[in-house]
């Protein structure tokens, strides 16, 4: 098949989705933040892809490790977040990276939520400085 006829077959599957999402009511929403840190930029990405330290950003993380079995540091890797929400309950997240571009890009989706659900990590090195900017993007 043409590259023409592969755009065609892409934006075709592309709008067939938005037409399924858009009549199960949901619409993409996305949001972003950024943060200028005074950090070497290979520590920034190793806190990033430490499981172990989420705690150290999210206080409710109760546990959070590396699915075993999956590559470590690698696209395919999970990592499991066990978070307190409160009044005895527990939450179950589990996250996996689906592109890595060492050390300045991370996509993540998150398998367990309901709807789509994917957070871009992009990390900027300017002399003795990183700005971390982070896109969320949901279907709600």
């Amino acid at each position: 098949m043409s590259e023409e006829g592969t755009t065609c077959v892409s934006f075709m599957e592309k709008m067939e989705r938005q037409w399924t999402e858009r009549k199960l009511g949901l619409e993409p929403v996305t949001a972003s933040a950024s943060a200028r840190l005074t950090v070497n930029v290979d520590r920034v990405w190793e806190f990033l892809m430490a499981p172990e330290l989420a705690h150290l950003t999210e206080l409710a993380v109760v546990s959070a490790f590396r699915v075993p079995g999956t590559p470590v540091g690698e696209v395919g890797e999970q990592q499991c977040y066990i978070q307190d929400t409160g009044e005895d309950r527990r939450s179950v997240t589990l996250l996996e990276f689906i592109e890595l571009e060492r050390p300045f890009r991370m996509v993540v989706r998150f398998p367990t939520s309901p709807t789509k659900y994917v957070t871009t990590y992009e990390l900027h090195p300017e002399g003795t400085e990183v700005t971390l900017s982070c896109k969320v993007g949901v279907l709600v």
